[in-house]
């Protein structure tokens, strides 16, 4: 059965993150590892919010 809580809030951090709204993706994302069931998903989840995290304090060139 599919995690709706985890996958919600994954989901939103996508968007987040495609639009370079880099801190709030990192809240979902953080959000998202809150709610995962699965280990797997959990670490991803939360080496994302790592990464928005540092895209919103130094993008990449071309960024923000």
């Amino acid at each position: 059965m599919r995690n709706e809580d985890y996958y919600n809030h994954a989901e939103q951090a996508v968007l987040l993150e495609q639009k370079a709204e880099y801190q709030d993706a990192a809240l979902y994302w953080r959000l998202a590892a809150g709610k995962a069931r699965k280990e797997a998903n959990q670490k991803w989840a939360i080496s994302r919010s790592q990464i928005c995290d540092r895209m919103h304090i130094r993008p990449f060139g071309g960024e923000k």
